[in-house]
């Protein structure tokens, strides 16, 4: 992608039509779309911990998002942010 594109606006964040009127949307623009295997939505901060612990039993299931939380931890560990390994939680 080498220019912005709009694939969100005007679209229901939290419903069930959300990935098919962004494919949508990014198709009427010209995009191609591609579609991954999911592991879960992330929608609140104990979503976000939930994937956490996933990835830290196996972090091959999504090794960039593991990676890029490993990194998130080791900033917050010395603000004490982040507690242990496998979680993130805000104390």
């Amino acid at each position: 992608m080498r220019q912005p594109y709009d694939l969100f606006s005007g679209i229901p964040m939290s419903t069930s039509v959300v990935a098919q009127m962004t494919i949508a949307l990014a198709q009427q623009q010209g995009l191609t779309v591609r579609l991954l295997e999911s592991l879960l939505d992330v929608d609140e901060f104990a979503d976000l911990q939930r994937l956490a612990r996933l990835l830290a039993a196996d972090c091959s299931l999504a090794p960039l998002t593991a990676a890029h939380l490993a990194t998130m931890r080791s900033l917050f560990n010395d603000a004490d942010i982040c507690t242990d390994a496998a979680t993130l939680d805000l104390h």
